[in-house]
This record gives C-alpha cells, structure tokens and sequence, in this order.
C-alpha cells in the first residue's frame, strides 16, 4: 500500500510539471542567471543543442500604452525651467473589493481576465517642455511590443527578454571560484530589488542584486542641459570579494535602454531614424536595419588597453576617441555623453531584431575591473582567466543625456554642436584664424639597420630623412607654392632612433646634430611654417638611465610584465623574440617634468608628445596601481604643465577628447570608420565637432589604399592635407621597422601632394574658422554646409564617384589633382 501511494504521487508530480508551460519556469527563475560570456554580445537563451528554449507558443499581450498613460503612473521627483523628471517605481496598488459581487461585476472580471495586465517596472521620463517629448529609460511597451523577432515562427520577444530591455540598470560581475571563472550578466528588471528616496535634484535609487548580493545606489539628478545617472562606486557594496570564492562586479551599463526607440509607432508604422556612434571619423546606424544577425556594436572608447597583450593580432580597427552617441527621429534626438568613468567605457549599439529583442538603442558599459588571460606552460588549450584585485579605482561613473530638437529635423551636426558645447564648458576655446589652411607632413629621420662591418652583422642607427635632407623636402614644397606647412619630425634623437624613452632635447649625431636641426628651424621660421619635434614615449626597447625595464615596465592583471607583441602579418600569432617593454604610466610625470625643462632651456616652444594623445595604459602594480581612469589623468596634469610651463603649441597626432583642448594641430583625424557590419555608413562627426576650433588633417593620404578617394574625402570633411615622406627610396626601408613606410619616398609625391594643396585650400582657407553646420550624404555624393555668425552660409558637394566639387554651385577645377602618386 505504501509503494502505490507513493507511484501515485510521482505520477501526479509528472502530470503537474508536464502542465507548466515552459515558460513561466524561466519567467520565475531569479537564482539561476543566464551565463554569457566576455565578449559583449547576448545571443539569447538556448539549450544545450542551440534550440530556443521556449516552443514558440506565447500568451497574449498587453495593450500598449501611449505617453500620457504611462505618465499617469509617475510622480513628479524634479524639475526645471527645461524638464521634468518623472519616475514611475513600479510598485501598484491593488483595487479594493467589494463584498457583494453582483452580476455584471462578475461578467468586468471576466472580461479584465480576458485582457492580460501589464507587468509594471520602474522606469524614468525625461520630460521636455519645449517640445511635450518624454524620453524614457526604458520602453513603456517592453512587455506589450508585438514586433515579430523570427519571422519563420512569427515569434515576438521573449518574456525573459522583455524584462532585460525593461531594466534601468545592467552589471555583470565574475564568480572567482576557479572551477567557475566566469561573469554573468543581471538586469535589474529580472533580478534586483529597488529602493529610491529624494535628494537635490532628482532621486537616488538603490538596486539590490540578489544572486551575488550587490548592491548599486544610482542618483538620477536633473540639470541645466538634461539628466545625469551617476554611481560613486565607493557606495558599491559587494557581499563577498574573495579571490577564491567571490563574486565581484566587473562592469555597469546604465540606462542601457535610455530613449529606445521600437521598429514601428503605436499605429504599427515603421519609425524612421538612426542611432551616431563615435567610431573613427564617426557612423551611423539606422533604426531596423535588417542586420540582426551581426553582432552588437561594442567599442572600447579610447582604443584597447595595451597593457593586456592579445595572443593573436588585435583587430585593426578605427579608434572611438570622443565619448558620445546619439539616438535620433525625425525632429527629436537624445544625446548620451560619459561624463566620468569615460576612460574605461564601451560603446554598445544593437537594433530591431539583434538578440532576440525588438528595440534601437545605444549605450556606455562601463568596466569596473579589469581582467586578464594567460596559459598555463604556454599551453593555448589551458586557459585561465584573472581579474582585478582589489576596489574598484574609478571613482564615479556618470552619463548626461541631453534632449535636442529641430522643427526640420535633427541633423549630425546638432549632435555635434551639443559635444562641443560640452568640450566648450571644460575649456575649449577656437584657435583657428580666418582664411587659415595648413599642408602637414610627417617626416621620420633615422631606424635601426642591420649593416656589415668587418663581414659582422651590426644593427646601426642610419638616416633615413637627415636634417638637411628635411630642408630640401621642404625648399621644394615651397618652390611649388606651398605655405603654412606643419611638419613633425619622428625619431630625430639617437634614444627615438632606438626606440628607449627620449626625454632629453638633443638632435642625433646620425641626422647632422645640433647646428643641422636649427639651420632647419631657422628656414621653416623664416617660411612661416611650424616644426614639431615628436617625442613618442610608449614603450622601450631596453632600459636607459632613470627608465629601467625591471622596474618601469608595467604590470598586467596576471602579474606579468606587458612586452607589447608583433604579429605575423600572414598567420597573426606572435613573433618570437623579446618584444618592447610597455613604459608604466606611473612614469609619465617624469617624463612630462624633463621633456618640459629640456625643451625650454633650449628656447623650443613646440612639441608633439606621439602615442600620448590617443594611447590609454594601466598598471596593475600591486602598491602601485594605475588604471585607465588615473593614465588618463596623468596624461592630462602633463599636457596643461606643458602648455603652462612653455611648451604652449602642441601637436597631436590624432586626439581623444580630453586633449583636443591643447592641441595646437590635430593630425590623423580618421576619414573613414571601422566598417563594423552594424553600421551603414560614415559621416566626419568627430570633424564637425572640432572644425572651426582647432585646426586638424585628415590622416596621411599617401597611406590610403585610394589616394583619390581620401583627398576627395579631405576636401568634404575640411580637413588640411597630410603626408608621409622620407628622403631614401623605398628599398633603403627593407627588412627596418620603417617596412611600413615603402609608401613615402617624397620623390613621388611632392608635386601632386603640391597640386592637391592648392586646390583644397581654395576650397577649405575661406570656411577655416566657420563651424559645420550640417552634413547630408546621398550614397556617394557628400554635402557640407559651413556656418557663421554675419556670413552667408557655404555649401561644398563632393560627388566621390564623378570625382567632382563644387563650392556654393561653382565647379572647382581638379586639374591635374585627380590621380595617384607612387612609390620608387
């Protein structure tokens, strides 16, 4: 009898299980988080044989809700002359009953029952009163959204995605049991409890994170230009951070679904629109752009961190040097800028249809630690993953999103004028004069050349451009009528030439010395041109006196030492050999202190400080450590101690947003993005943010693959021209690390570079201290349109396939500029 009793129940206990739908199991589940990996990328729950989890079978949905409805669950929590903030904390309160249940109230129920109720979350609304738009921090819609997701299954979002796009706040963190050694990523919809008070301002909220026990107060502060969401991370609570059992924050995103736009209206119209993210020149991302099955956009601001040495070649990629994106429709735009903790940000984009979700939106993941991978006995099958120890080192994390709006539509110039208003309140001010248009040349003097003495192999310093032949360069550009030429000079001293840290104003012996160096100073003065002697400081081949390798190299998470690898140009694995050493940044003081007293003793005014305007180092020294957040502030101390100290004019090759306010010259601004597949196409964004504030170039056009095509793109994005040149032919180059410089025998390119200037002066000089105000691309065809207070406005059309320009309708004759130059 007790044997049947018990059959009975296990068959009762099947029948139950087997009545379940699938999913409410993951609906319910809160103490197993799905695992995703380090890559950035969410593909959505499947199973162990890649099928969806769910069987396609769905409940009905909610109706949806318009604005004003959504409000009516809000509360008021700041305001200003601008906006409103509203917050809505998700909590409702259940309608009393009555007693007596009559008939037709019976027959309400029913119907109530019918119509499935929305889930209520907590979500924001930035209020705009100039315009009655509410931005919100996450979809109204998330769980009433019928956007088909897999048009085979005619499926729409999952409730498990449903509650990721409805969360306000998204962290991964690391579960540091060695036979875990993963991160998982939670969302404060599915997983966190919330408690909100009302400070100055606005509100702060605090999620509580229950499978790891972290816990995040988050304030939401109105101001002047819109709404920052910020984090002192010194308020961050973590339950347990042991490196043999615990699990500790490794990156935020907040408001990750801030201003998401769904693919289609309420009337179920396709909503037009695109999302600018900040990759090289600048992209754009239109709104259900039918790419769903790429991977989400993800960019590191600011490059990779060298300290971390890939196995394999990195990605060549473009650089996002500014921290801002944008999400536009029609005549409103929500600009999000990473105020603070930008140094250790990734850009995040995705569209309609990418993992398994339904909604535009861009965002900044902030990482929090770092980690590191290395291979035990150089086994590449035996990884195993480290992470930071210790607290977290930046100290505040913070967006600001700004509201803009255009009764004619918001263009990519709104966007841009907003960032550099923001690059105006920290001290930019316009440097550039009217009817100014510069030429830049990057000339590059010695190398290290393995040469035969005695019938011995010996690696020698050899000249490659000489001071005098530098000056001959430039007797001939100026013969051809090329003025305000910008010149820096690469690896001019003997410590440069060996690739040590150079800190000392000493011309090399090798290129003519001193007396050469300033007979070329004295000529590009008496020409009005301007010398900038390079001082790249990144790595060292071997110590020199006060930079040892022992103790100035810096230290990767795995404890390491960062040599900064080459790759095979075939396979992209390692070379062998030793490789560079990576200079701490806890060093870069000094080197900032004696380049400064150097250059001044010697009467030098000029300076370009190399890798140090775009490159952003850590070091993870145990009673030292320096992160990207405290590099990046090192880097700036240097810049205004140069500026203040009289090194006033500096040249920057190529800048990330935090120096372009010193930068006398920026070089190497990009022309082009990355081409990740996400995005449609590029537009100058980071041009149109500094164009009429400091002068830039575009990066060397004799570099390109298409010469034609990157002076045409020179001329649309205002940009100054730019070349590479060496005085040896390209076979003196061969089996040197100047390989990659084949390109840039002067010979070759001195007259058309010549030609190429001339006409885009004619074009550039007269709009050079006007600012971009906007920019249109039909396919191949490129519209620019300068703006200034008292002039009329100029418009130049750039047709790249007809090869042609016109300036306010005008043609301009290419002459003989339309082709390519060579190599000898």
């Amino acid at each position: 009898m007790q044997n049947n009793k018990w059959k009975k129940m296990l068959v009762f206990a099947l029948v139950l299980t087997m009545l379940v739908p699938s999913g409410s199991i993951v609906a319910s589940s809160t103490d197993e988080e799905v695992d995703t990996t380090a890559t950035g990328d969410t593909e959505g729950t499947e199973n162990e044989d890649g099928e969806d989890e769910e069987d396609g079978t769905e409940d009905a949905l909610p109706p949806k809700k318009t604005d004003e409805q959504a409000l009516e669950f809000c509360q008021n929590v700041a305001e200003n002359d601008k906006y409103i903030l509203y917050y809505d904390s998700g909590e409702r309160e259940k309608p009393e009953e009555d007693e007596e249940d009559t008939e037709e109230g019976a027959e309400d129920s029913e119907k109530k029952k019918e119509e499935p109720e929305d889930i209520a979350v907590a979500r924001f609304g930035l209020y705009v009163k100039e315009t009655g738009k509410v931005w919100w921090s996450n979809p109204v819609n998330a769980f009433a959204d019928d956007t088909i997701i897999d048009p085979i299954k005619g499926r729409t979002m999952r409730e498990t995605q449903r509650y990721q796009v409805a969360s306000n706040i998204t962290i991964t963190y690391a579960d540091l049991r060695q036979e875990k050694r993963t991160t998982k990523t939670l969302y404060s919809a599915d997983d966190a409890t919330e408690k909100w008070k009302e400070i100055n301002g606005g509100i702060e909220v605090t999620y509580t994170f229950r499978s790891p026990g972290i816990t995040i107060p988050v304030q939401y502060t109105l101001e002047d230009d819109g709404l920052r969401v910020s984090v002192d991370t010194t308020k961050i609570k973590e339950k347990n951070t042991s490196q043999e059992n615990g699990k500790v924050i490794t990156s935020v995103s907040l408001t990750p679904q801030f201003g998401a736009s769904s693919a289609t209206d309420l009337d179920g119209n396709a909503i037009d629109g695109y999302m600018i993210v900040p990759d090289g020149s600048g992209a754009v991302i239109n709104y259900n752009n039918g790419k769903s099955d790429y991977n989400t956009y993800s960019q590191k601001l600011y490059g990779r961190d060298y300290t971390a040495v890939p196995l394999n070649a990195p990605k060549v990629t473009e650089q996002a040097y500014m921290p801002v994106v944008a999400t536009v429709s029609g005549d409103s735009g929500l600009v999000c800028i990473a105020e603070e903790g930008n140094a250790n940000a990734t850009v995040i984009a995705e569209v309609s249809g990418q993992n398994n979700q339904a909604f535009n939106s861009c965002a900044f993941d902030f990482e929090l630690r770092s980690s590191d991978t290395y291979y035990m006995s150089g086994d590449s099958g035996n990884k195993l993953v480290v992470y930071e120890k210790g607290s977290i080192e930046t100290p505040t994390i913070a967006v600001k999103y700004t509201p803009i709006s255009d009764s004619e539509g918001v263009n990519y110039a709104d966007v841009a004028e907003v960032f550099r208003n923001y690059l105006k309140a920290g001290g930019l001010e316009a440097s550039v004069s009217e009817n100014q248009y510069n030429f830049y040349l990057d000339l590059y003097g010695g190398v290290m050349k393995q040469q035969s003495i005695l019938g011995l192999p010996f690696d020698l310093k050899t000249s490659m451009t000489s001071f005098e032949e530098a000056k001959e360069i430039l007797e001939k550009f100026e013969s051809n009528g090329v003025s305000d030429m910008v010149v820096a000079y690469n690896d001019w001293t003997n410590k440069l030439i060996k690739e040590n840290i150079s800190t000392t104003f000493k011309p090399s012996g090798t290129l003519g010395g001193n007396g050469d160096f300033k007979d070329l100073q004295s000529y590009m003065n008496g020409i009005n041109a301007e010398l900038y002697p390079t001082m790249d400081n990144l790595t060292m081949n071997s110590s020199t006196w006060g930079y040892w390798t022992l103790t100035n190299t810096a230290i990767r998470v795995s404890n390491a030492y960062s040599r900064q690898s080459s790759y095979s140009i075939a396979f992209g694995v390692e070379d062998k050999g030793v490789s560079p050493a990576l200079l701490t940044p806890n060093a870069y003081g000094k080197v900032f202190d004696e380049i400064v007293e150097s250059f001044t003793d010697k009467g030098q005014s000029s300076v370009s400080f190399g890798n140090y305007s775009t490159a952003l180092v850590s070091d993870f020294l145990k009673k030292d450590k320096s992160v990207r957040y405290k590099s990046m502030n090192t880097i700036i101390d240097g810049y205004e101690q140069a500026t203040n100290g009289g090194l006033d004019k500096i040249l920057c090759d190529g800048a990330n947003d935090y120096v372009i306010k010193y930068a006398s010259h920026i070089t190497d601004v990009p022309l082009y993005s990355s081409g990740y597949n996400l995005t449609d196409y590029d537009i100058p964004f980071y041009q149109m943010v500094v164009h009429g504030y400091v002068p830039y170039s575009s990066e060397s056009i004799n570099k390109t693959s298409d010469v034609q095509e990157a002076y045409l793109l020179s001329i649309a994005y205002g940009a100054g021209l730019h070349y590479d040149m060496i005085y040896e032919k390209a076979s003196e180059v061969a089996d040197t690390d100047y390989n990659d410089l084949y390109y840039a025998y002067y010979g070759a390119w001195v007259d058309v570079a010549s030609e190429q200037n001339a006409v885009a002066k004619s074009v550039l000089a007269p709009v050079s201290n006007m600012t971009i105000s906007n920019f249109e691309r039909s396919g191949r065809v490129l519209t620019t349109t300068y703006s200034a207070d008292g002039k009329s406005d100029v418009v130049v059309v750039v047709d790249l396939d007809k090869a042609t320009v016109t300036v306010d309708g005008v043609a301009v004759d290419l002459g003989n500029t339309i082709m390519t130059g060579g190599m000898a």
